[in-house]
């Protein structure tokens, strides 16, 4: 941001100055251009960082997903587990009930076999008559007596296997209840560490959207300066060349790769690009002054020679610049060699020429 500050001040500076000069705003473009290399490294770090964390908050997710499949699950189970507790119980009280009616059942019997056995006593000594029904009766009452016994004998079997499930059913609703309390601290502690993770992603996508808003500056106080570079050139006209009428030379310039060069070429009426073998010689068209020599976006290095008149020649995609700023180069100089530092995805030559800042219908100026 400081360097952004100290560029405003320079362009408004300059806005107050007659006239900057274009070794002062190539010197302000190149500051521009590293700053905003340096901003774009900072946002692709960024973004590597949000992609870690967006992968890290889809595991988390997924894995919440599967911690309440397995609340659902386990709640089911355990709501399946009371069912079966609740029927216990029920079995149980019923059972309880039915032992109890037993009980007094048996008791009565018991009872009334006694006071029977007192009055058969007094019967047998009064009467034999009655001998075969009390023979009778008293076997009746055996078999009732019996039949009670063995209801009580399985009642209390039953009651004893329910109290068995009863127990083993509290212990797997206990280790369920141990199982869900484990899943909900799990699950808590991964919800957490999501909001932790979200914390810090709002303040890295804060810091990427900083980044660039400050990069999108950066462009344009960079399109500010190449318009200003721009107009600086097209005026240029003014500055001294040592040069003959180059107007008066068209059709009749030697080709930017050399008079030997034959190739396919991809050209409009204004600008051509030439397909040549990487570090291939550029040399220059005629004698001129060089008034742009860097790198610029888009066309790679370039370099730009003024050879009066309103007169300019482009030379861009190139691998390296032999010319700096200020000099003067003489027709058939080699000025650069041939490379793909542009954004045309291949070895070749960037070439143009401009009269007035119009671009001119380059192969008509070309001999041959």
């Amino acid at each position: 941001m400081q360097i952004i500050f100290g560029v405003l001040l320079v362009l408004t500076t300059l806005g107050i100055q007659a006239a900057p000069s274009a070794k002062d705003l190539q010197t302000q473009l190149q500051t521009i251009q590293k700053t905003n290399q340096i901003l774009t490294n900072e946002i692709y770090q960024t973004q590597r960082k949000e992609k870690k964390l967006l992968k890290q908050l889809e595991k988390m997710d997924i894995t919440i997903g599967h911690f309440y499949e397995q609340l659902r699950d386990i709640q089911a189970e355990k709501t399946q587990l009371e069912k079966e507790h609740s029927r216990c119980l029920a079995r149980k009280q019923q059972l309880e009930k039915n032992f109890a009616h037993h009980e007094k059942v048996i008791a009565y019997l018991v009872r009334h076999r006694y006071s029977a056995s007192e009055n058969e006593k007094i019967k047998l000594m009064l009467s034999e008559n009655n001998w075969g029904a009390l023979m009778r009766q008293s076997a009746y009452y055996q078999r009732v007596y019996q039949l009670r016994k063995d209801i009580l004998t399985e009642t209390q079997d039953y009651l004893g296997d329910i109290e068995r499930n009863e127990e083993a059913l509290k212990q797997q609703q206990s280790a369920l209840k141990h199982i869900i309390h484990s899943i909900h601290k799990a699950q808590s502690e991964l919800e957490n560490k999501k909001t932790q993770r979200q914390g810090i992603l709002a303040k890295i996508q804060q810091q990427r959207k900083s980044k660039e808003t400050e990069q999108e500056q950066l462009l344009k106080q960079e399109q500010h300066i190449v318009a200003l570079l721009n107009n600086l050139i097209q005026n240029s006209q003014n500055i001294p060349v040592n040069t003959t009428n180059i107007s008066s030379l068209k059709g009749q310039l030697q080709h930017p790769l050399g008079k030997s060069y034959i190739a396919s070429t991809t050209q409009s009426k204004q600008k051509s690009f030439f397909p040549a073998k990487m570090g291939s010689p550029i040399e220059a068209i005629h004698s001129g002054k060089v008034v742009f020599s860097q790198w610029l976006r888009g066309m790679g290095l370039l370099l730009i020679l003024d050879h009066g008149e309103g007169m300019l020649s482009l030379y861009g995609n190139t691998q390296i610049l032999y010319k700096k700023l200020g000099e003067t180069v003489q027709q058939g100089e080699m000025i650069a060699r041939v490379g793909e530092s542009g954004t045309y995805g291949t070895e070749g030559l960037y070439f143009e020429i401009r009269k007035d800042g119009l671009a001119q219908n380059t192969p008509s100026w070309i001999r041959g």
